[in-house]
């Protein structure tokens, strides 16, 4: 079989006179969301976790105080938790309790528990 005359060599330059050359532009295109990726993962890896394996959004849980409502002489357990539709860390429920224990239980006086161990006690009347 002989050789096809008119078929350019691989040894020599196509028929425009030119090599192919990379495409530098989307090379770097690449390369810098690549880098992107690594520097932005390293940045929020680098800040201080909110629970060991959770995600950091929801990886909280909010302290909700014990508390008992006293009405006429009765103490009855009072939980500000089952007040609020949707719990968030946001929510302070021991300021919740102090400000609106009272009128979200109807009771004569509320005692509450902090999170040290001590006990404080609002009269509501």
């Amino acid at each position: 079989m002989t050789p096809d005359p008119t078929a350019p060599s691989p040894n020599t330059e196509s028929a425009s006179g030119r090599r192919a050359r990379p495409r530098w532009g989307g090379i770097a295109l690449v390369a810098l969301a690549l880098a992107a990726q690594v520097i932005i993962a390293s940045v929020a890896l680098a800040e201080p976790q909110a629970a060991r394996y959770g995600w950091q959004m929801y990886a909280a849980v909010p302290y909700i105080p014990p508390a008992w409502a006293t009405s006429d002489g009765e103490e009855l357990p009072f939980e500000p938790g089952k007040v609020i539709i949707h719990p968030r860390i946001e929510i302070d429920y021991v300021s919740l309790t102090r400000e609106r224990g009272c009128e979200l239980s109807g009771a004569d006086a509320i005692r509450l528990e902090l999170a040290d161990g001590s006990q404080e006690t609002m009269s509501c009347r």
